[in-house]
């Protein structure tokens, strides 16, 4: 029997809250390990509804190679963020 793997999971799910005043970055890791579970990386993505996602002085989101954030903008359009090992924003890109 194959198992269908999950390459996108909704940030939502693993509870962030987008509103600009709680930290999200538990959250995010949370997705992120989700991902590394089901699928080891090769193509996923985290999925963050429209929000102001807060990564708090002091907390750390490592994004591994192979991840690939992505956000909706406010004209209802989603946004691919691409972020390096050492956490630098390499890329950000309208698709």
């Amino acid at each position: 029997m194959s198992r269908e793997v999950a390459t996108r999971v909704d940030a939502r799910r693993f509870g962030t809250q987008g509103d600009g005043v709680n930290d999200d970055a538990p959250a995010l890791r949370l997705a992120i390990a989700a991902l590394r579970d089901f699928s080891g990386y090769k193509g996923a993505s985290v999925g963050l509804p429209p929000g102001t996602y807060l990564i708090a002085a002091g907390s750390e989101v490592q994004v591994p190679d192979g991840i690939t954030i992505e956000g909706t903008g406010p004209d209802g359009r989603t946004w691919e963020i691409q972020i390096d090992n050492s956490g630098v924003i390499t890329t950000v890109k309208r698709i």
